[in-house]
Formats: structure tokens, sequence, C-alpha cells
């Protein structure tokens, strides 16, 4: 079964970043912009892994969180979160709230997709 990776990014050059980064993966990628469909399209379509700008437009990331994590089909869902900057103690805090882990803008490709192969490997 093909692993899908639900990606909740408003920037459409980040977005066509990440394909890039991911298509050696042989992952369905499944993308929005929209923070407040994420849930719904993690409900629908299963991702083994979400890729999660914690800045959007519409909703913040950890408002997302709240809600994959809080629906029974998709609390075990990993959600990694993206964000512009952050700290070690950031990252403490958003492993604490549920996040699975962190990545940095800018994103570093090759730890990028090492940190999303974790999840999708198999």
């Amino acid at each position: 079964m093909k692993k899908r990776i639900l990606i909740v990014e408003d920037n459409a050059l980040v977005r066509e970043m990440y394909r890039s980064a991911l298509k050696p993966l042989g992952a369905e990628l499944i993308e929005t912009q929209r923070g407040l469909l994420a849930s719904d399209i993690a409900r629908r379509e299963q991702p083994s892994l979400v890729i999660l700008d914690l800045v959007l437009p519409d909703i913040s990331g950890q408002e997302v969180l709240k809600l994959i994590k809080s629906a029974p089909e998709t609390a075990r869902i990993p959600v990694l979160a993206v964000t512009n900057s952050a700290t070690a103690s950031d990252e403490a805090s958003l492993r604490a709230l549920g996040f699975a882990g962190l990545i940095t803008k800018p994103v570093n490709i090759k730890a990028f997709c090492d940190a999303v192969a974790k999840f999708v490997a198999h």
C-alpha cells in the first residue's frame, strides 16, 4: 500500500520544494493551503504523516493539531511542525502539545527528507 503524506502549507513555492524533495520516497502527496480543511482531509485520506506549517492564514498550526488529535480516526497520525524560527525549548513545547517533531525554515532538504522518511519507511 502506497504511503500518503498530507502537506498543509500556504506557500506554493514551499509546497513545490516539498514535492521535489519527497518524490524519491514514492509516497502519494496530498496538499492543502487551508488549515481548516486539514483535519477533514486527514480523516478522509488517512495519511501516514502530516507536515504542518504552524503559521497559516486561516487557523494556527497548533489549532489544526488539536483538531487532528481530537478525532479518534486521526489521533494516531504523526504530525511534523514546520516553522520559521524555533529554539530547543520551542521544540520541547511543540512535542508536549503532540507534534512528532519540528522542521525549521529555511528547510534543510536532507534533514527534512530524513525526518519524513522515518514516518513513511516500509
